[in-house]
């Protein structure tokens, strides 16, 4: 690690462009205030910079954060929507690659502050784009690849995950030199289904008809928990919710004109322009399937042994097992997990969203979309790619869209 490393400007320059736009948002919680200063400040860099433990660093959701802090490190998840990292990726894989593998190689490239004190980076198997880039990563950095199954319910497949978190046990207490022990594994679990416990008061809320929280600021809040230390995160998330509370007992919030929720590819910031779009056109997310937001913190850990095996198994299974990525054979479950989200929230339309050459959610859209339009649920299909392209057809197309949902 160098610490002389900082987060390159370009993509600096673009997350305040974005957090201006959110703190432009009328009536906005006063419990956000710490979440802006996490990211105008750069709090999170210094905390790394000087901080004692090892960090490591990983991509998507199938990396269990309680192991690595049992393991006496600090988790920072990599993934990126800046543009200015995504036009650098090109220099590492080709152009015509899914452009979040092109930022997160952008962000290794550029050296943002995640990656230059990173000690080692994590890289599940969830697409080819992550499989080549751990590829590439391996011949200068130190890179541990998780092996995911191509079933994530089959009992045998379930049994080499196992295997694999294991296996990630014993890198981790290389990297520290500590061991993964039944204690501080049991606390590590505490923390993280507190960690959930929070998120789910938050998205309970955002299932009353009044909004306490606007779309883009609960996935502002629900991103902050990639690089935040995580007792941070839900001490200012607590808070949060006790504002957000207040505010539903005394009629506040906002009342959308449509109710929408969002799935597919992930939506990162600070790339959050259609979600402003949306809200521009009156709607507002009020919930999402997405491994960018709820999926990644929605799900406790759950022991039914208290062992340190058992304590393994619950931490493999909480990634696993709820997980609706479409990169397992059979996508039944993030389907059944869309039309419990719908009836929850009361949604007015789906916004099915994918990343250009993403071609995970791209096939599995076709199958999703058709089974939303049978149940007679309107659909918007978005495909974007990061940064300022035809934001004006982007715009048309769902002033259009909300306007069938609540017409005027």
């Amino acid at each position: 690690m160098s610490d002389d490393k900082q987060q390159p400007q370009v993509c600096y320059e673009q997350e305040l462009q974005t957090l201006r736009k959110l703190q432009s948002g009328r009536d906005r919680p006063e419990g956000l205030k710490p979440f802006d200063v996490l990211v105008q400040e750069g709090l999170r860099a210094k905390e790394l910079q000087a901080a004692k433990q090892p960090v490591v660093a990983y991509w998507c959701n199938f990396v269990p954060d309680e192991l690595v802090l049992a393991a006496g490190a600090i988790p920072v998840r990599l993934d990126t929507g800046c543009l200015g990292l995504h036009q650098a990726g090109q220099q590492l894989v080709p152009y015509d690659t899914c452009c979040l593998v092109r930022a997160d190689a952008g962000a290794v490239l550029q050296s943002v502050w995640q990656v230059a004190y990173a000690d080692m980076i994590v890289t599940p198997t969830s697409c080819d784009g992550k499989k080549k880039l751990a590829s590439i990563l391996s011949k200068d950095r130190q890179v541990h690849v998780l092996n995911l199954p191509p079933f994530d319910r089959d009992e045998r497949w379930v049994s080499s995950w196992l295997s694999e978190i294991f296996r990630l046990k014993d890198r981790l207490e290389k990297l520290t030199g500590k061991r993964i022990t039944r204690r501080r594994l049991q606390d590590a679990v505490q923390l993280v289904n507190q960690r959930t416990r929070v998120l789910r008061r938050l998205n309970f809320l955002r299932s009353h008809a009044r909004l306490p929280i606007s779309g883009a600021d609960a996935f502002f809040v629900m991103q902050a928990s990639f690089t935040a230390d995580c007792g941070w995160w839900i001490e200012k998330g607590q808070n949060l919710l006790e504002e957000l509370e207040d505010r539903l007992a005394q009629g506040l919030g906002i009342q959308p004109k449509a109710r929408i929720l969002v799935t597919g590819s992930p939506i990162l910031w600070p790339d959050y322009r259609w979600l402003f779009l949306l809200a521009e056109a009156g709607a507002e997310v009020v919930a999402d399937e997405m491994c960018s937001a709820t999926q990644r913190l929605y799900n406790p850990v759950v022991v039914d042994e208290r062992t340190l095996d058992g304590l393994m198994q619950a931490c493999a299974e909480r990634v696993l097992l709820p997980s609706t990525c479409p990169c397992f054979t059979d996508s039944d479950g993030r389907f059944d997990r869309l039309y419990e989200l719908i009836d929850a929230y009361k949604i007015d339309g789906v916004v099915s969203h994918t990343l250009r050459l993403c071609q995970l959610y791209d096939a599995d859209s076709l199958d999703l979309v058709a089974g939303l339009k049978k149940k007679g649920v309107p659909v918007l299909q978005l495909q974007t790619e990061m940064g300022p392209q035809d934001d004006g057809r982007l715009r048309n197309r769902i002033d259009a869209f909300v306007e069938i949902l609540r017409p005027d």
